[in-house]
């Protein structure tokens, strides 16, 4: 189901915006529908966040520490290159 949708932004907004379509050949409702994509992507991101911000912070913390934990054991000596 499609809807018609109308809105005003800024000319210099505009400008590039059908610059940047002309770079990468998409068509107007394509760019609008895959920035409104984003757009409720990361916004209920962040409402998610608010609901847990003390597990996801956690979460990536052991995440780092565990790939440069394994990957610093893994790696043999003589694999290293010399700076």
């Amino acid at each position: 189901m499609s809807k018609s949708v109308t809105f005003t932004v800024d000319a210099d907004v505009y400008e590039k915006f059908c610059i940047a379509l002309n770079l990468t050949n998409e068509t107007k409702d394509d760019a609008v529908e895959s920035c409104m994509r984003w757009y409720i992507a990361k916004t209920f991101e962040k409402a998610s966040q608010a609901y847990n911000p003390k597990t996801v912070a956690k979460q990536n913390e052991d995440t780092n520490k565990d790939f440069y934990g394994k990957a610093n054991q893994r790696i043999p000596v003589w694999a290293i290159k010399p700076n």
